[in-house]
């Protein structure tokens, strides 16, 4: 506990878990502006695959991405932080953050193009177009929600994980020939309360 002036000579005492009633919503509202920069409910991704010699990037073709959020989990944490309401002085509050941590694993593909080539199945017949693909894992630690108050429950499936701004790019660089992948990950549908 420590013992303050309200700036009227007035003697205040703050514990760290409790503040005055009259203060509560101010609070709050200074805590959670403060710290919206913490607030991230996107990952950015890149990966860079080499295309082997002999085959060229088809910027026409089909880009996919498929991925799989079951290695992702939903925690809550609290931290302390100090913040300062005017007529009152500082005061200590208790931040609950809602958090998603863990690993998505994805891969990633585009068409390329050989000089020769057959498709199999049903029916064989010639098709030098192949999708190259990549592997890989993006990690996540971001935080989705910050408050004052009791955090709402929070379920990761597949509607609250999108993909935006997936994108191919080819690149020539010390005559080798390379694609870039790039996207985003971000987490919607996070309740307000």
């Amino acid at each position: 506990m420590k013992q303050e002036e309200d700036g009227r000579g007035h003697p205040m005492i703050h514990t760290p878990y409790s503040y005055s009633p009259q203060f509560e919503g101010v609070s709050q509202s200074a805590a959670t502006l403060e710290d919206t920069e913490k607030i991230n409910k996107d990952v950015s991704f890149c990966c860079i695959v080499h295309i082997p010699d002999g085959f060229v990037y088809v910027p026409n073709g089909t880009l996919k991405i498929s991925y799989n959020v079951s290695q992702l989990s939903v925690v809550k944490e609290t931290c302390q932080k100090t913040i300062v309401v005017d007529h009152c002085g500082p005061v200590d509050v208790t931040l609950n953050l809602l958090k998603v941590v863990g690993s998505i694993p994805y891969m990633v593909s585009a068409k390329v193009q050989g000089e020769c080539g057959q498709q199999y199945g049903n029916t064989t017949k010639s098709d030098n177009r192949i999708d190259l693909s990549y592997m890989s894992h993006i990690s996540v630690n971001c935080v989705l929600k910050l408050s004052v108050e009791s955090l709402p429950e929070y379920h990761i499936e597949e509607q609250n994980v999108a993909i935006s701004n997936f994108q191919v790019t080819h690149v020539q660089e010390q005559g080798s020939n390379f694609l870039r992948f790039t996207g985003t990950v971000g987490f919607q549908n996070v309740p307000h309360s």
